[in-house]
């Protein structure tokens, strides 16, 4: 997939903000189920284009090792043009009140399949009470999001 453009799929962005990952980049829930994250690349001269563009695509990478596991975003599309990951929805935010009842045994599975995969996620918390925004729940099932940050581990 590295280097690839692929044409994003269709719904237009309803504007409104789904989740702050960070300060860098927006997501938004499509009107055709998907969500779109965008990190805008600056001008691609600039070292910051470099470093958004490479955070990119080791993100998508990434997401694509771990397509086949159910906790975790499906890769559906990269536009390197405008920065932007589309996938599918994982849901909503993990609150107490939507904290699966197996949440224990979810979490040390998550953890187990990045240490099998090689991947380290460094922001979240694979600990205690999983209150990490980088959770999220749908249909009882617990989905690990926001890569942009991941290492990959080769030990």
């Amino acid at each position: 997939m590295e280097g690839a453009l692929l044409s994003p799929l269709g719904g237009e962005a309803n504007g409104r903000p789904f989740h702050f990952y960070n300060q860098s980049s927006t997501i938004h829930r499509l009107s055709n189920g998907l969500i779109r994250k965008r990190t805008p690349l600056l001008d691609s001269g600039s070292f910051e284009y470099a470093e958004a563009r490479e955070k990119l695509l080791r993100e998508a990478k990434i997401l694509q090792r771990l397509t086949r596991y159910r906790y975790f975003p499906r890769i559906i599309a990269v536009d390197e043009k405008d920065g932007s990951i589309y996938l599918s929805d994982c849901g909503e935010v993990l609150q107490h009140e939507n904290t699966p009842c197996d949440w224990k045994e979810q979490m040390k599975e998550i953890l187990s399949i990045l240490d099998n995969v090689q991947v380290f996620h460094n922001d979240w918390l694979g600990l205690g009470w999983p209150s990490s925004p980088n959770l999220c729940v749908k249909d009882g099932v617990l989905c690990l999001i926001d890569f942009t940050w991941v290492k990959e581990t080769l030990f």
